[in-house]
């Protein structure tokens, strides 16, 4: 083509590609709605709460399971931290301040269920956004409740056994004394 734009086969190469770099784009621009919708069906079916924090401290639920695992109305009201639980309001304002996330994991009872959250950082900079990932721990705690009564049962059972065992003898001993 050179430098000649007004020649036809110029421009024709020219709307081809143009043409091409569209077609291209709208493919794209069509992949990514595709993806968002998936997302968006992914995260509404998640059994794991998903939350957005502002950065004062506006909890946005995503789905779901973060309504009824912090016990909020509804999933379109956003409340304050404060307001859903002072204990997680404490946890993400530590959190906020540390560089990296609290390895210390954390159990708070909501909605008279133990759940245990994990705060991710959206975004760079001191106004970033948090998000809250809440997973459900009662059948955890439950499962470890049971595990506890269990051992407490063997556990009595072996003392029990273990005093039942000289009784007897001592039994059979006075039995033949007085024989």
């Amino acid at each position: 083509c050179g430098r000649d734009w007004s020649s036809d086969v110029c421009s024709s190469d020219l709307v081809t590609r143009l043409t091409s770099a569209e077609q291209r784009a709208d493919k794209a621009s069509s992949h990514i709605a595709t993806l968002e919708e998936l997302n968006q069906q992914i995260i509404a079916h998640m059994t794991t709460g998903v939350c957005r924090i502002t950065p004062d401290d506006v909890i946005i639920p995503m789905n779901d399971a973060a309504t009824t695992l912090l016990g909020l109305q509804t999933a379109a009201a956003s409340q304050t931290l404060e307001t859903v639980s002072p204990a997680l309001a404490q946890y993400v304002a530590r959190c906020r301040l540390a560089e990296t996330p609290d390895p210390q994991p954390m159990i708070i009872e909501s909605t008279g269920r133990h759940v245990s959250p994990e705060v991710l950082q959206l975004g760079a900079g001191f106004e970033s956004e948090l998000m809250l990932l809440v997973e459900d721990f009662t059948t955890v705690s439950e499962t470890a409740q049971m595990m506890k009564l269990k051992s407490l049962g063997k556990l009595t059972a072996s003392i029990a056994h273990e005093i039942r065992n000289p009784l007897t003898a001592i039994s059979h001993a006075v039995q033949l004394m007085d024989e």
